[in-house]
C-alpha cells in the first residue's frame, strides 16, 4: 500500500545514481528495471527456436 500511496503523492525516494542520469522512481524495482539502460544486461531470451535476441525487458521480448 506505502508503494502505491506514491503513485498519487508523487514520491519517488529511489533515485538512479549513475552520474549525469539523477531519474528517480516510486519503487526499486523500476530503478532496478531503468539500470539496465546503463549496464546493457538483457536477461530475457528470445526461446522461439532459432532467435539468439535478448531483451531487457520482459514485456519487450514477449512482444517480438
Amino acid at each position: 500500500l506505502k508503494v502505491h500511496l506514491r503513485t498519487h503523492s508523487g514520491e519517488r525516494p529511489h533515485q538512479c545514481e549513475y552520474q549525469d542520469c539523477g531519474k528517480t522512481f516510486g519503487d526499486s524495482s523500476s530503478l532496478a528495471r531503468h539500470r539496465r539502460i546503463h549496464t546493457g544486461k538483457r536477461p530475457y531470451k528470445c526461446t522461439f527456436d532459432g532467435c539468439n535476441k535478448y531483451f531487457a525487458r520482459k514485456i519487450i521480448m514477449t512482444k517480438h
